[in-house]
């Protein structure tokens, strides 16, 4: 008999985020679904954290670990799902903030269905102050938007069709996974700083379906010390290897190929008109790893270039 009230570990992971981890940990506390239990983990802070998650520690559900040494973003992810109990896994970034229902809506779906290993929301994108400025959802491939404008399942070869043009789940604040499938495929990919989640993604894709809630239940949010800001070269870096090992996995039509082949180009070309300096300073490896890939890529570049800064629409 299927258990309709499982325990979900809410893993809270924290680097400096003095000005967010309270407000992070209220929104998991403040959930309407209850059977939770909360996991903290301090990667060595030298700001307040330690001090504000150490004031929660006397709630029964919640536990906390204080790493003597800073081990990086997806170690403490991994060391949490160590340490947790629950069938359910959620791992709540410690700058974003969750909507009350997130927990409870995402499991109210078809997640229990055997095939379905990820439930997850659309996510409102915030700022430093909590004020809304966009949702990922705009942001999403045009044939995701238009397929997805109501909540439902993504099967598995439909979410790989989507994983290699763009990541469908941008922020992991906003999925609940089943514990069993995180394990069988590994856990996140330390290899990887920014962009483990992806590849966890694209990994679970292989044999399992997902579950997209179309309402906005978690804040993704936005700041000047988020590490995408800090580390771009290395998110287009990692975004490269990440598309280009799976399409090398995949059996791809000819027309598929080409448009994952021209939207690494389009991304690229976004990275030079928005970091033109850093984008020259550090394109060698980049421009390698690409070429080896695919040896039109400067004819898709200059097409794909004229395309973007005429604005001319790609259907």
């Amino acid at each position: 008999m299927k258990n309709i009230n499982p325990l979900v570990s809410v893993i809270i992971p924290c680097f400096n985020h003095e000005k967010f981890i309270e407000a992070r940990i209220k929104s998991i506390i403040q959930q309407t679904y209850n059977n939770i239990e909360i996991i903290l983990i301090d990667d060595n802070s030298s700001d307040s954290s330690p001090k504000i998650i150490k004031q929660y520690e006397k709630m029964n559900n919640v536990f906390a670990i204080y790493n003597k040494k800073s081990l990086g973003p997806f170690y403490a992810h991994n060391l949490g799902v160590n340490y947790s109990n629950g069938d359910y896994l959620l791992f709540a970034e410690s700058d974003d903030i969750s909507n009350p229902q997130l927990i409870e809506l995402l499991l109210n779906t078809k997640f229990f269905d055997s095939n379905i290993a990820v439930s997850y929301s659309k996510s409102a994108i915030i700022n430093e102050n909590d004020k809304i400025i966009a949702e990922d959802f705009h942001h999403r491939e045009k044939k995701f938007r238009k397929l997805y404008l109501h909540s439902g399942v993504i099967p598995r070869e439909k979410a790989r069709e989507f994983l290699l043009v763009g990541n469908i789940i941008p922020n992991m604040s906003a999925a609940l996974i089943k514990k069993s499938v995180f394990q069988n495929a590994g856990g996140l990919d330390t290899k990887y700083r920014l962009c483990a989640d992806w590849d966890l993604w694209m990994k679970i894709s292989l044999n399992h379906d997902f579950y997209y809630v179309n309402k906005s239940l978690n804040y993704f949010r936005i700041h000047q010390s988020t590490v995408r800001f800090k580390f771009k070269y290395r998110e287009i870096y990692e975004t490269y290897s990440i598309i280009i090992e799976q399409y090398n996995k995949q059996k791809l039509g000819f027309i598929r190929r080409q448009k994952i082949k021209n939207n690494i180009a389009y991304n690229w070309v976004s990275y030079v008109l928005f970091h033109p300096i850093i984008s020259f300073k550090t394109s060698k490896n980049l421009i390698n790893k690409v070429l080896f890939f695919d040896p039109l890529f400067f004819i898709r570049f200059i097409g794909v270039g004229l395309v973007k800064i005429f604005k001319v629409p790609i259907k």
